[in-house]
């Protein structure tokens, strides 16, 4: 009988030729990550300011964008409670506007689509659910926060917010501008 012809080894197990780690994994792969640089204490920090900086300007676009189209926003200061307060009036009054024109259009015998009836549901089932509340949370005031005594202790975190927010102000205090009073047209 003949003996068989030695088989040599796979051309990535043989010793020299090796391309994978002791471990199994190609060192030549793109998502081996034993090979791949990891990040510095320093770096995942940085990351993470860049991350938060970006959702705060997210916040204050959307914001800025809200005192663009709510009427009475327009081109003043502004605090983030008294723009939501204003824009959730604003949708109040549309809503209804709303209600009017589709009374108005099934008094006269016109068919209402139900898409344009359906967020009126939603808001009456909201507003019997909150009737009682008075909607507190619409009601609140925007007053300054009181001054700690003594100076505290600056940290990068502040220092952060302080860059961010344009205070110079290490108590990490921010003023808060009191705006006029608003008469919020409340559903009857």
């Amino acid at each position: 009988m003949m003996a068989s012809p030695a088989r040599s080894a796979p051309a990535d197990q043989q010793v020299g030729n090796s391309s994978k780690s002791p471990d199994g994994q190609d060192a030549n792969d793109p998502n081996n990550t034993e090979d791949k640089a990891r990040l510095t204490a320093e770096e995942k920090k940085q990351n993470h300011i860049n991350s938060e900086h970006k959702r705060r300007q997210n916040i204050r676009d959307g914001f800025d964008r809200l005192c663009e189209i709510v009427p009475g926003l327009e081109g003043q200061g502004r605090s983030e409670g008294l723009v939501l307060k204003q824009t959730i009036a604003y949708m109040r009054e549309q809503i209804r506007e709303r209600r009017m024109m589709i009374e108005q259009l099934e008094a006269a015998g016109e068919t209402v689509d139900p898409k344009l009836i359906e967020p009126l549901a939603a808001f009456e089932k909201y507003e019997a659910e909150h009737k009682d509340s008075d909607t507190p949370e619409l009601d609140f005031e925007l007053k300054a926060p009181k001054k700690g005594k003594g100076k505290k202790k600056s940290n990068v975190k502040d220092q952060q917010t302080r860059e961010d927010t344009g205070n110079d102000d290490e108590s990490g205090q921010d003023e808060v501008k009191q705006e006029p009073p608003h008469h919020d047209v409340s559903m009857g």
